[in-house]
C-alpha cells in the first residue's frame, strides 16, 4: 500500500514539472521573428505566455503577447508549436532555442 501511495505521488508531481523558457528564431528573406514561450512563475508550468517579436532592419521592432494561460498546462506550448508550423508553411525557417533571446 505504501509503495502505491509513493508511486501515485510521483506520478502526480510529474504534471507539475519545472518548465524552462524557450523560443523559436524564424528567418525569411532577411527578416527575423521570435516566438518566445516563458513562465513568469518558473519553475511552475503556469502561468505562461507566448510573445511574438518582429525584428525588422531599419524599422522599429514590435513585440506582443499573443497567447497566455493562467491555469491550463500545455496551452502556451501548443499555441507556440502551431504558430511555428504556420510560419514554416509561409516559407519561414524556424529553429527552437532553449532559454530566452538576448536583448538587441
Amino acid at each position: 500500500m505504501r509503495k502505491a501511495a509513493v508511486l501515485a505521488l510521483a506520478l502526480a508531481s510529474g504534471s507539475v514539472m519545472a518548465e524552462a523558457p524557450y523560443w523559436y528564431q524564424c528567418t525569411h528573406q532577411g527578416s527575423e521573428r521570435q516566438i518566445v514561450v516563458s513562465y513568469p512563475a518558473q519553475p511552475a508550468p503556469v502561468p505562461c505566455e507566448v510573445r511574438y517579436n518582429k525584428l525588422e532592419k531599419g524599422q522599429a521592432d514590435s513585440s506582443a503577447v499573443v497567447w497566455s494561460a493562467q491555469y491550463q498546462t500545455g496551452y502556451c506550448e501548443s499555441k507556440a508549436d502551431s504558430f511555428v508550423q504556420k510560419q514554416q508553411n509561409w516559407g519561414w525557417q524556424c529553429q527552437r532555442i532553449e532559454g530566452v533571446p538576448a536583448a538587441k
